[in-house]
């Protein structure tokens, strides 16, 4: 089979995303499990990565956030092709050393910190928004290059919060 053959693939048929959301929600014994939980699982079962339960938008219970239990009565079928060939090709990026890529499209992460970042701008401000938890719409503009990712990485390794950069590329 080629490499464009087992992209395709399915790697759980309707009988096997029912079973997985069973037994991931026996494990957790929970309605919602994080992304995380299910990372946890995946791997303590040696399980291949459960595309189809990103996919499912019934199964969103907010940010990192999936619905188990309920999620059981509505896989019908299995993900179409092209979506599990564009979900694999995500899941097999392997990130360069220092990197901060997540290695899947769901993943997040705690940033390390690191000791020589200086303060700068409107830190102080941006870690009072982050620090409070509470949803507050930040655009953060500037040349490429400036740091304001890596503000608001080191903003939230201080502060030990996960994160999940986006980068929004516009075009004119």
């Amino acid at each position: 089979m080629s490499g464009d053959d087992e992209l395709k693939k399915p790697n759980y048929d309707a009988a096997a995303q029912k079973q997985f959301l069973v037994d991931i929600a026996a494990h957790f014994d929970a309605d919602i499990v994080t992304t995380k939980q299910v990372n946890e699982f995946i791997k303590l079962k040696n399980l291949p990565y459960p595309h189809f339960l990103f996919a499912m938008a019934s199964a969103k219970a907010g940010w990192g956030k999936y619905r188990v239990r309920k999620s059981m009565t509505d896989v019908s079928a299995p993900v179409t092709e092209q979506s599990t060939a564009i979900a694999a090709m995500v899941a097999s990026v392997t990130p360069i050393k220092g990197s901060r890529i997540a290695t899947n499209a769901t993943e997040s992460f705690y940033p390390e910190k690191d000791e020589t970042y200086v303060p700068f701008g409107f830190y102080n401000d941006l870690k009072k928004i982050i620090s409070s938890k509470i949803f507050y719409p930040v655009y953060i503009t500037g040349l490429s290059g400036n740091g304001k990712t890596v503000m608001v990485e080191q903003i939230c390794a201080a502060i030990k919060r996960e994160m999940r950069p986006i980068s929004l590329a516009l075009m004119s």
